[in-house]
């Protein structure tokens, strides 16, 4: 664009420059009509080849100080653009140019070479980032491994204390039995939603999925060990989620989605309160839902919650409850792994309910996941 208005306005006034050129000499060959009528017609002829050639050098001198001017900041332009798409191509000359010229490409050049600069060493410590979380995650992994089976022990000889299946206790030592119970729970919890957080963060979490029938593998076994914390609260739960139906899913995976999502249910639910389980069948997905009576929880948090280390009681509204703030992160980890996805919809004051989906599942079709 540049180089044109040069070329144009340039060529104008050269133009210009011959074209009066030509008018001078026409009033002198006027003049002199009278004095050599004969010496005429050479006179046009050579003042109009002058004229002719004053306009073609005009244009000539035009392209070429065009290019000059021109060819440098269409290097620039073009370096720019790689730039933009993340290419980093070294300097541009800035030799042999004019003043302006080369210091405008001089301060890109010292830009750019900044920007590499800087480039490098943030990917320098990415990879060192990285490095550290991999062995920090790997270390947690570790550790959570370790501890499920002393803690499963722990909790094995908890419950026969307190159901007094090793001798009497009074009751001091059975409420001393009790919180050993609950914390040993919390502990395992908190173990199981670390371990797995390792295998999200190292990318390992890969569902080995099989027909899993939802009623019979996951809600009723988890009904049965929510029962204590269910009855504590006073808190029904209706399970509307019909008999037979199966989904195409990892049972552990699949678990701890359920788990997850009814034990936020029962903690942040009212007490006397329903917890409500429904699924719907689509095309190729069950759409499961998990409905509790309770405050729910704001527009601005809906997708906060599912972020890691994010607990809903940092929030207004929120019930004073302990807990990871992993859950909902890793559990929509889990849905995406399988194919599905979750959000979570509320009315404050009323309701909150979480709503996922799995692939359907055929019980007659089980041989064909084998």
């Amino acid at each position: 664009m540049l180089r044109t208005q040069i070329f144009k306005y340039f060529g104008l006034l050269i133009l210009l420059l011959g074209v009066g050129g030509a008018l001078i000499c026409v009033q002198i060959v006027r003049t002199q009509i009278s004095k050599n009528t004969a010496d005429l017609w050479n006179v046009l002829f050579l003042y109009g080849g002058l004229s002719i050639a004053g306009v073609l050098m005009s244009f000539f001198l035009a392209g070429f100080l065009s290019s000059i001017i021109c060819s440098p900041l269409y290097t620039l332009t073009e370096a720019v653009n790689r730039l933009r798409n993340g290419q980093y191509s070294g300097k541009v000359v800035s030799e042999n140019l004019s003043g302006e010229t080369r210091a405008l490409i001089e301060a890109f050049n010292a830009m750019t070479e900044e920007l590499n600069e800087k480039e490098v060493r943030l990917s320098a410590g990415n990879e060192e980032l990285k490095s550290k979380n991999k062995s920090y995650m790997d270390t947690l992994g570790f550790i959570s491994h370790e501890l499920k089976t002393p803690l499963g022990s722990i909790l094995n000889y908890s419950y026969l204390l307190g159901q007094q299946r090793l001798g009497d206790m009074n009751e001091k030592q059975l409420s001393a039995v009790k919180n050993i119970d609950a914390n040993t729970r919390r502990i395992t919890e908190m173990v199981r939603l670390y371990l797995n957080l390792s295998r999200v963060e190292n990318k390992e979490l890969n569902p080995r999925s099989s027909v899993v029938d939802v009623n019979q593998d996951i809600v009723v076994p988890l009904l049965e060990t929510f029962d204590a914390a269910l009855k504590e609260r006073r808190i029904s739960v209706v399970n509307e989620i019909r008999k037979n139906l199966c989904c195409l899913a990892d049972l552990n995976l699949a678990t701890e989605i359920f788990e997850n999502l009814i034990g936020n249910a029962i903690k942040y639910g009212d007490d006397n309160g329903i917890i409500t389980l429904k699924a719907v069948n689509q095309e190729k997905l069950i759409e499961f839902s998990i409905r509790n009576t309770g405050q729910g929880i704001p527009p601005e948090y809906r997708e906060m919650i599912f972020e890691k280390f994010t607990r809903i009681e940092d929030r207004p509204l929120g019930r004073q409850v302990k807990g990871t703030g992993l859950g909902l992160f890793i559990t929509r980890h889990i849905v995406n792994a399988h194919g599905g996805t979750i959000r979570v919809e509320s009315k404050e004051g009323e309701w909150t309910e979480f709503v996922f989906t799995l692939p359907v599942g055929d019980k007659e079709r089980v041989e064909s996941y084998a």
